[in-house]
């Protein structure tokens, strides 16, 4: 057995974790183990050593789960799990999967400390609380010095396991009567180890006091890098580092990012792309005016990510976004070429419907939107995935309708159809207008195709095209019309 014992965690392993885990183990001078949180059911650790953590494994140790995802809260519960399992070593280390330790050999990080640091507990960030933390006013309660810290990277000693555990199990049994505790009173990692280390008098530093290993920049909280962005190894530590889904899903939360590395950066190969993208771009656009010089002028909102544009991913998931917050002049710009834009043609480009004045028959107590109007235009906002869209009030011969701005050829129409709700749209009829009062039948759908209201797009082709100012989708019959998207194709 070595001295040291590394805990990979994390709540999924893919090829570069389980890479990762064993470049870790490589030397042999430390053991490694995935510490898993498997409250959502057991992971595949690809044949490596497994920490399973589960809140039936949580009780057994005396530890509180009365409050949602424990193991996010309260990553110290990954020390005292493997304490439990593997109780011989000096040293136990914890370090999240998107940490990138940037050494020519990321052992070197921690054979210098277990080296040269005596303390029993080290961290990042650690000091004494600012007095606005979230936190520090729970903690304050307990504890006559507050202190925070990071927890994605942490060393405690086996001393300062069992001690932190037992300060653990006091505060689940003082919690536990005479009623369940508040959510809020159960400290998270960060306020309460560094916290109770301070008050049990256990040596503690941060990392930063050996040397220059992070700055706020590189150890970013709240922030996310690609590891295309990372620099030669320069022996500082980086968070949040990730790729493909996971970097794609943070970008989409509450991280910061670089617009123009994002797009650089971004795994566009991956579906996900996409939907982050929609997303990142619809943030950004969120107070814009509907302006295009505002928008894409020298000084614009998105000045600077011309060059992008000539990916049809990125134009489309910008032409979504432009949709979703309803920069109609914006988009009428890009589709009728009134800009100097480099635009990649992708299908949202051809989308005449995307973003246009909707309206439809009547809402639903289900709606999504409080009016009529926003209701629809829910219908036609870009998102393709949306587990509501428009939706009717049951009622005879339920529609939406969509302003095209002015006459166009149709080559297509696509309609999304609600999942799970597909049999609401079993027979119904596309009908076009030139002035929104005399409607011509294009399409009907007699009702016996069921596996056709299944497909993704349903897709109705017209030859030679249709031409028409407004589209209109109707059920002729009683019922409820409910799409996630409609999409009207030029020709």
């Amino acid at each position: 057995m070595s001295e040291g014992l590394i805990l990979l965690r994390t709540h999924f392993v893919d090829a570069r974790i389980a890479e990762l885990a064993r470049r870790y183990a490589a030397s042999g001078e430390y053991d490694v183990m995935i510490a898993a949180d498997e409250t959502a059911g057991p992971i595949d650790a690809h044949g490596l050593p497994k920490l399973a953590m589960t809140l039936d494994s949580c009780v057994r140790l005396g530890l509180s789960v009365a409050f949602e995802q424990p193991f996010w809260r309260c990553r110290d519960y990954a020390f005292y799990h493997a304490r439990a399992l593997r109780p011989g070593y000096k040293r136990y280390w914890s370090i999240e999967y998107d940490i990138t330790l940037n050494f020519a050999d990321p052992l070197d990080f921690f054979r210098r400390f277990d080296r040269e640091a005596e303390e029993e507990y080290l961290t990042t960030f650690l000091s004494v609380a600012d007095p606005d933390w979230f936190w520090r006013k729970e903690a304050a309660r307990r504890f006559p010095v507050v202190y925070s810290s990071g927890f994605a990277l942490v060393r405690l000693s086996a001393n300062a396991i069992d001690r932190l555990l037992a300060r653990r199990r006091s505060e689940a049994t003082r919690l536990s009567a005479p009623k369940p505790p508040r959510p809020t009173r159960w400290l998270n990692d960060e306020a309460f180890v560094s916290s109770a280390a301070f008050e049990l008098g256990l040596p503690m530093a941060d990392f930063n006091a050996y040397g220059d290993l992070y700055t706020p920049r590189t150890l970013m909280r709240g922030g996310v890098w690609h590891p295309e962005q990372l620099p030669a190894p320069d022996g500082k530590i980086y968070h949040a580092v990730r790729t493909g889904g996971s970097y794609l899903a943070a970008v989409k939360s509450y991280y910061d990012f670089n617009l123009n590395d994002f797009l650089t950066w971004a795994d566009a190969g991956l579906p996900e792309f996409a939907a982050a993208a929609t997303h990142v771009l619809s943030k950004l656009l969120a107070r814009a005016p509907d302006d295009p010089h505002a928008v894409f002028g020298p000084a614009g909102l998105l000045a600077g990510v011309e060059a992008h544009l000539r990916d049809p991913r990125v134009a489309d998931a910008l032409m979504r976004a432009l949709a979703k917050r309803r920069l109609r002049l914006c988009l009428e710009a890009i589709q009728f070429g009134r800009l100097d834009l480099p635009m990649g043609r992708g299908e949202a480009f051809d989308n005449l419907a995307l973003g246009r004045p909707a309206w439809q028959s009547s809402t639903s107590p289900r709606s999504r939107k409080r009016s009529l109007r926003r209701e629809a235009e829910s219908g036609n906002d870009g998102d393709r995935e949306s587990r509501f869209g428009c939706l009717t009030a049951q009622q005879e011969n339920p529609w939406w309708a969509v302003d095209l701005g002015a006459e166009h050829p149709i080559r297509r129409v696509r309609l999304f159809n609600r999942p799970l709700a597909e049999q609401r749209l079993r027979n119904f009829v596309i009908e076009t207008s030139p002035d929104f009062l005399r409607w011509t039948s294009a399409y009907a759908h007699d009702g016996h195709d069921a596996r056709m209201l299944r497909a993704r797009p349903i897709e109705i082709a017209f030859d030679p095209p249709v031409v028409a100012r407004y589209l209109r989708v109707r059920l002729p019959r009683r019922g409820v019309l409910h799409l996630s998207e409609i999409e009207a194709m030029r020709a």
